[in-house]
């Protein structure tokens, strides 16, 4: 039973065990490092304040708009020219000299800019550790992209554990000697380097390639391919952290610090959307070369996961959101109760469009979704520059979901028209069904209550999630079998066959 158990947990023998091992690794490296920040957090704020967490958020929004450029959209580009030819790992040394040198430029443009940013002192020391920490940090990313094409995420999940017990233990020391908001960027800077020193163990001890190359031709090559999603990647931190950007550059410090409480919330909530999205990168980039049966199988497991996940979560946080907060921030946070609300529902968003953005990378439609990212970075901006003097943050939060459901309807559409793909209604639409239903219902009955404390909270909010489960698969279970629902998937199956086979003569 233990070999067997170790076999499953770090062998590869079949495309199903292969998604259900780097599910689980995935699963708990992402958990422990937002787990861990979030306990980090309520610390600082507890101790430190409100504005106090402001003015870190701040500096940490504005680093972030540049962590995509760090990467420049290599990542899931190697990831996934590695798993179709392992004859391109004689090149990954050119690529590790290419994100140095990438990275040198980007720190350089982040201290520049972040000096004419703010006045604050302290905000501009922030900005050139947390600089240096995304820059690190990248660093050993590059090899994450080259565990995930070999299926063999229990690295990247190793070394992300590592980084958590290392930011948790370095954190708590540092605020503990030294009670200053920058503590807490300098415990990054730490979690950071020891995550590479660790890489770097790995790397040697696993025979993997460690040389650092220039090769101007493959830099050529590779930046050509990935400058669609590198905009990507620019275009989405804009939407995903101009908010809190624009809230500090306004002058609304505290109000960033409660905007970016909700924030993390959300960020625990997004833990499965991670666990399961990435995972199947791999595994559809192999299956290219299979029948497009396999993918289209892969896709639409995939989706009926996430929408699965999404409705429940999304829902049992937005009922209980004021209880929450007030449970993680004391009640002098309550404020940041609505905009958690709103924020959960832009969670929602993201979760149901992020298989359709991997699905148009794995058919080499980058720019489709470079322009999908550029209009929602824009539309984003907007709505920021109205809504936030006028509503504060309640307009960034309200920005922020307006702007994830326009991503939603753009990415649906970009992959009907530019891939081989097609929306199976007959299988998808028994599990958006039942996930509505039971979704609106768990909705209503939590909304009746009004849990308070840490023990009442988490009761609810379990009672809840098993109440949706049982909801989910009875209503899919009636959807199915019933005559109704019989006769329903069957018009649906025929439109799906349709445009499937429309999509097929588009493809030849």
């Amino acid at each position: 039973m233990r070999v067997r158990l170790l076999s499953l947990m770090f062998d590869n023998t079949s495309q199903k065990q292969i998604l259900l091992k780097n599910s689980f690794w995935l699963a708990a490296a992402d958990g422990a490092g937002r787990l861990t920040k979030f306990l980090l957090t309520l610390y600082v704020i507890r101790t430190l304040g409100g504005f106090e967490y402001g003015r870190f958020a701040f500096a940490f929004a504005f680093v972030s708009l540049f962590s995509t450029l760090f990467d420049f959209g290599l990542a899931p580009l190697v990831t996934r020219e590695l798993a179709r030819d392992r004859r391109e790992e004689a090149r990954f040394a050119a690529l590790v000299g290419l994100k140095l040198s990438i990275g040198f430029l980007v720190f350089g443009l982040i201290v520049i800019s972040g000096f004419l940013l703010s006045p604050d002192s302290t905000v501009r020391r922030m900005i050139l550790v947390l600089g240096l920490t995304l820059w690190f940090g990248e660093l050993s990313a590059t090899y994450y992209a080259f565990f995930r094409s070999h299926q063999r995420m229990e690295y990247e999940a190793w070394l992300g554990i590592l980084g958590s017990v290392a930011l948790g233990l370095v954190g708590a020391t540092l605020l503990g000697m030294f009670p200053v908001i920058e503590s807490f960027a300098f415990a990054y800077l730490v979690s950071a380097v020891v995550v590479m020193v660790g890489t770097v163990f790995v790397v040697v001890s696993r025979g993997y390639p460690i040389a650092l190359e220039m090769d101007r031709r493959v830099w050529r090559r590779y930046l050509a391919m990935a400058a669609p999603l590198a905009g990507v990647g620019v275009a989405g931190s804009i939407y995903i952290f101009s908010d809190s950007v624009m809230l500090g550059y306004f002058g609304q410090i505290e109000e960033t610090g409660l905007y970016n409480a909700a924030l993390k919330i959300v960020g625990l909530a997004i833990i499965p959307m991670n666990l399961v999205v990435p995972v199947f990168l791999p595994a559809m980039s192999s299956a290219l070369s299979k029948p497009h049966d396999v993918v289209q199988s892969l896709f639409d497991r995939q989706m009926e996961i996430v929408i699965f996940i999404a409705f429940m979560i999304t829902f049992v946080v937005f009922s209980l959101a004021s209880g929450i907060i007030e449970v993680a921030f004391t009640s002098s946070f309550a404020v940041a109760g609505k905009v958690l609300q709103i924020s959960i529902v832009m969670a929602l968003f993201h979760y149901l469009w992020s298989p359709c953005h991997q699905i148009l990378v794995v058919y080499n439609r980058q720019r489709q979704v470079f322009f999908i990212h550029l209009a929602g970075a824009a539309v984003n901006v907007l709505l920021n520059v109205i809504l936030i003097p006028r509503f504060s943050l309640y307009g960034a939060a309200i920005a922020s979901a307006l702007t994830q459901f326009g991503a939603l309807c753009l990415f649906v559409g970009a992959v009907a028209r530019y891939t081989p793909v097609v929306w199976s209604l007959s299988r998808l639409t028994p599990t958006l069904v039942a996930a509505v239903v039971a979704a609106v219902g768990l909705c209503g009955v939590l909304l009746l209550t009004s849990p308070a404390g840490l023990l009442a909270v988490a009761v609810t909010g379990i009672g809840g999630a098993v109440g949706y489960v049982a909801c989910f698969f009875g209503v899919r279970r009636i959807f199915v079998h019933t005559t109704l629902g019989r006769g329903l998937a069957s018009r649906l199956l025929s439109e799906s066959s349709a445009g499937a086979d429309r999509a097929a003569k588009t493809e030849a």
